[in-house]
């Protein structure tokens, strides 16, 4: 455009040059014409000159002739560079209007391009920050399995605890109903004893009944009481260290308990993370459509940039082509010109 304007400029001033230059033959016109009155006025006043004065008159009209036939020869093609010019100018003004429309709208576009970028810079943010989300989520479901795989292998060696207390505690018991039957059996050693000592209670009333054998009797029974009242006494003792290790087992059970039910808590948890997974992998499938649009949107927007840049490449042709043609038309009106400046030195 501002090439168009310095070529318009150009051919004004070259415009402006040409009239002032036919005002100059003008001027000289009117000049010879004030001479050649003068001088037919001399020949009116001089009729009686010689031939040489009417062949100098002769050649003065002949010169005049020629040059009103120049003048009015430059005139016409002056005329005819004016309305050239004239057209030119429209079309350059017109090719100006058109050149600024396309500008506005590639302007428009330019505008619409820059808001798409910034709406595609921050839909890349949003995807940008899903990522690291979804790395940080993909980190947090390693370290969950590891930990749950840590998890199943400590619940296996606690069921593996357990299943040896319950058996430790079954063979307890079956040693306490061994121990009970035993003591069941004392006790009715004991009574037996107690039913003898009686017997020989009623035998020492009788007169008749040796007492060499009963104090034998008495003392062997005496002994026996004693040994078995030892023995009552070590498993009483067994007893209460038998009491004492259930009460240990049954407080491990319950922490065996506490620590089942936290895990359950644990695995319930995990639960939840493995339903928030599903819902990290829906917002993996919305994260590839994203991407899918975007893909989209930038072959829509590579089409759209191609087209304006072809645009302006036709722009571009036809700014050539209107400088072209401007030069052209300049070295046209300087040939012409040169022509008139030859004809009217001639």
């Amino acid at each position: 455009i501002e090439a168009l304007e310095k070529t318009i400029q150009q051919l004004l001033q070259t415009k402006q040059a040409n009239e002032a230059k036919i005002n100059q033959l003008q001027q000289s016109l009117s000049e010879i014409q004030d001479k050649f009155t003068q001088l037919e006025q001399q020949l009116q006043t001089q009729s009686s000159d010689s031939e040489l004065k009417q062949q100098k008159i002769l050649l003065l009209t002949r010169e005049n002739c020629d040059l009103q036939s120049n003048l009015d020869i430059a005139q016409g093609e002056l005329r005819k560079s004016n309305t050239i010019l004239e057209k030119l100018n429209a079309d350059l003004q017109k090719q100006c209007v058109t050149i600024t429309q396309q500008y506005a709208k590639i302007a428009e576009q330019q505008e619409e391009m820059y808001h798409l970028v910034i709406d595609l810079n921050a839909q890349q943010k949003q995807i940008d920050d899903q990522n690291t989300i979804i790395t940080t989520k993909e980190q947090i479901q390693s370290q969950q399995a590891n930990v749950i795989q840590q998890l199943q292998i400590q619940h296996q060696d606690q069921l593996q605890e357990q299943t040896q207390l319950v058996t430790q505690l079954k063979q307890h018991k079956l040693t306490l109903k061994t121990k009970n039957l035993l003591i069941a059996q004392l006790k009715r050693q004991i009574q037996f004893l107690q039913s003898e000592v009686a017997l020989q209670q009623k035998l020492s009333q009788n007169p008749f009944f040796e007492t060499k054998q009963f104090v034998a009797l008495a003392e062997q029974q005496i002994s026996d009481l004693f040994d078995l009242g030892f023995k009552l006494k070590m498993r009483r003792d067994c007893l209460q260290k038998l009491k004492s290790e259930l009460i240990q087992q049954e407080n491990t059970l319950k922490e065996c308990q506490s620590k089942t039910q936290s895990q359950n808590r644990i695995f319930e948890t995990q639960m939840q993370q493995i339903d928030d997974q599903m819902l990290h992998d829906r917002l993996c499938q919305s994260y590839c459509c994203l991407q899918k649009c975007n893909s989209q949107l930038m072959e829509v927007n590579l089409s759209e940039s191609k087209q304006i840049i072809e645009k302006i490449g036709e722009i571009e042709a036809l700014k050539e082509e209107n400088l072209n043609t401007g030069k052209n038309n300049l070295n046209n009106l300087k040939h012409k010109i040169a022509e008139q400046r030859l004809n009217q030195s001639q």
